[in-house]
């Protein structure tokens, strides 16, 4: 599986997963599914995580390359 950005932040803040997914208003395991990049994270759950850890939205969601 591999490990985001949003993961390595959340972790390196101390914030356990269900701390960070009850802030922003989802359930842990959807969390998980974004943290994993099973998931797709909305606009507004990304602006949120990026408030609440104090990272910057480009930082904690890169925008991959896509051409390739």
């Amino acid at each position: 599986m591999a490990v985001t950005n949003l993961k390595i932040g959340r972790i390196r803040k101390g914030i356990p997963q269900w701390r960070l997914a009850s802030q922003i208003g989802i359930c842990y395991t959807k969390l998980s599914m974004i943290e994993t990049g099973r998931l797709e994270a909305p606009d507004e759950i990304k602006k949120k995580c990026s408030r609440i850890l104090s990272i910057p939205l480009k930082e904690l969601f890169p925008v991959e390359d896509k051409l390739n």
